[in-house]
């Protein structure tokens, strides 16, 4: 997708399919090893603090997602 021009809709389809792709990584990992590399796919917030709702709600919204 570098130096593409991509319509929405195919931009999520694809982040969609990376995560079904890490679902199923991690699902074999964890049967050969027993190690969850992706963990529940929550991310990670570090030591930031949290946005409040009202922010959240404009960014999902700016991201494209129906509210």
């Amino acid at each position: 997708m570098h130096g593409k021009s991509v319509i929405a809709v195919d931009l999520r389809k694809a982040i969609s399919s990376i995560f079904d792709y890490a679902e199923a990584l991690d699902s074999e990992v964890q049967k050969l090893s027993g190690v969850r590399p992706f963990g529940d796919l929550r991310g990670f917030k570090g030591r930031s603090q949290p946005l409040d709702k009202t922010t959240s709600k404009w960014l999902l919204k700016g991201l494209g997602f129906s509210l």
